[in-house]
């Protein structure tokens, strides 16, 4: 109660002056903020999806046509420190589910003839 570390505090009655500094900065936190989130009587669950539920969606996008192959990207919002973590995730995940269905990757495959020269008495040697 008697916190000596916050100079605005050091008033007669310190809860009447926090309750006023709340009152003059409330505008400027709302429009700060990218995201407003009311606690009161909420749970920590509650307040998980209800932040999940407020993130971007995550998007499939057709990004182009390959030589055996239609490739996409999966586009989701993450914070920059977990990123690679996300990434490695959903990429297991993704490949986990292709199998899941039945379905595998292609891999490109080349066949090489080797054709003779016209002369009949050629042969290869390594």
């Amino acid at each position: 109660r008697r916190d000596t570390k916050r100079p605005l505090l050091q008033v007669p009655d310190p809860e009447a002056r926090l309750t006023e500094l709340s009152a003059e900065r409330e505008p400027l936190y709302r429009e700060a903020a990218t995201l407003v989130v009311e606690t009161r009587g909420r749970t920590l669950q509650m307040l998980v999806e209800t932040i999940v539920m407020k993130l971007p969606a995550p998007r499939c996008l057709f990004m182009s046509y390959g030589d055996s192959s239609i490739n996409f990207e999966l586009r989701v919002w993450t914070e920059y420190s977990n990123a690679q973590q996300i990434h490695s995730d959903l990429s297991v995940a993704i490949y986990d589910a292709i199998y899941a269905a039945g379905m595998s990757f292609p891999y490109p495959q080349r066949e090489v003839r080797v054709l003779s020269d016209g002369n009949a008495g050629s042969t290869l040697r390594r």
